[in-house]
């Protein structure tokens, strides 16, 4: 389960990405992300079935350039909801480039050390894919919905995605794609 923040609308907020980009710009991202991440907890405990499911998180990179960014905020988390780790997967995307002086590298070694999860979402849209998963040796790539629409009738995304997951699976990583809509493009994921 991917859980995903809705409604910001009502704020008056353009997008989701302008809503976090707010907050980025006041300095409120880490608060926000922290309140965020513990109602995500909560939401996903309340899944019939959550022990046998994972759960995705989507990390905003921008979080670890600000000055009040600490570690240690999910343990804290995840032990005071009783949430094991091993249930508990960050998704990194590619939507902000990283800055030359941040080391994602450290940072994934660190929840990697840490015994979380780590998955790079809409792989393949952003600024920096093939260094992201040279650098964070994620566990999981999420394929984006660009790639999987109306795969069934273009090669070139066929020989893009066909390429992608070879590279994953001899890194030992899963793939998943994400948005299959039509039974085409979950035959054509397949194969």
């Amino acid at each position: 389960y991917e859980l995903l923040l809705r409604g910001t609308d009502k704020l008056n907020y353009t997008s989701i990405h302008d809503f976090f980009d707010s907050a980025y710009r006041d300095g409120s991202l880490v608060l926000l992300d922290h309140l965020l991440r513990e109602k995500a907890v909560k939401k996903f405990l309340t899944i019939e079935n959550n022990f046998l499911k994972r759960m995705f998180y989507n990390l905003d990179n921008r979080i670890f350039t600000m000055p009040n960014y600490k570690s240690g905020k999910t343990d804290e988390i995840l032990e005071k909801h009783g949430l094991d780790k091993s249930r508990f997967t960050f998704e990194i995307s590619e939507r902000h480039e990283l800055s030359s002086n941040f080391n994602i590298e450290s940072l994934a070694k660190y929840y990697k050390y840490r015994n979380y999860k780590i998955a790079i979402d809409d792989f393949g849209t952003g600024f920096s894919g093939l260094q992201l998963l040279y650098h964070t040796n994620a566990d999981i790539i999420k394929l984006d919905r660009f790639f999987i629409a109306d795969i069934e009738r273009k090669p070139k995304k066929r020989i893009f995605v066909s390429n992608i997951i070879k590279l994953a699976h001899i890194l030992g990583i899963k793939v998943i794609a994400e948005g299959i809509e039509t039974k085409a493009e979950y035959y054509t994921c397949l194969n």
